[in-house]
């Protein structure tokens, strides 16, 4: 017996209405790693962080990085857009202020192609900023 047509899905999500597949989806931007540069154990105001936010897998949307003192995710705080390079890494640079004295958290807000959004914190530990003494 042969057969003509073999039954064969190689796209299981095909046919399933775009709504009812991406309803329940959560946005969680993979990031892989993230590089800082220069790396000092204390920041002083007027410093320039350089940032690179590596993804897992190609990304699209908006990057926005910045510098929270209490580390609040919900605050409004002055942030970067960050540029994408390529499909897997963006690129940007963060500036210390004077309002950052102290311990700070650097977080990122991620704006997905879909309009949601995720803010996460995109280092282990906190930067410390110390102020300049004469």
């Amino acid at each position: 017996e042969s057969r003509i047509h073999r039954i064969r899905l190689l796209w299981s999500h095909k046919g399933i209405p775009v709504k009812a597949r991406t309803e329940g989806a959560v946005m969680q931007p993979p990031v892989d790693r993230v590089q800082v540069s220069p790396v000092k154990d204390v920041y002083r105001p007027g410093d320039v962080l350089t940032v690179a936010v590596f993804f897992r897998k190609p990304w699209v949307g908006e990057v926005e990085v910045g510098l929270s003192p209490d580390a609040n995710a919900a605050g409004t705080i002055p942030t970067s857009v960050f540029a994408r390079s390529n499909p897997a890494l963006y690129e940007g640079q963060v500036h210390v202020r004077r309002e950052h004295i102290g311990s700070c958290q650097m977080l990122a807000k991620f704006s997905g192609v879909d309009g949601t959004t995720a803010t996460q914190p995109l280092l282990d530990g906190p930067i410390q900023v110390r102020p300049i003494s004469p």
